[in-house]
């Protein structure tokens, strides 16, 4: 999700971020963090399925709360329709 709200590119996850991660684990827990690392899916693919499946999700509780909703229209006399 931080990714996607960066507007960066979705590879910034495997070239920034998951080194980062493996210096910090490293430094914490004072040993190899690479399986742990290996285990964080943070591949172009997976983050770009990910943002769009938030999207479509956005999407559908958009639709879904515009149909359920009861709108009203207020005109006055000013109001002309041309035909």
């Amino acid at each position: 999700m931080f990714t996607a709200k960066s507007g960066k590119p979705h590879t910034i996850g495997e070239k920034l971020i998951l080194p980062a991660v493996e210096e910090v684990l490293k430094t914490v827990l004072h040993k190899p963090a690479s399986d742990i690392i290996k285990r964080i899916p943070l591949s172009n693919n997976t983050v770009e399925r990910r943002i769009d499946e938030m999207s479509s999700d956005i999407v559908s509780s958009l639709c879904n709360y515009l149909q359920t909703t009861h709108f009203s229209i207020q005109l006055d006399e000013h109001m002309f329709v041309l035909l």
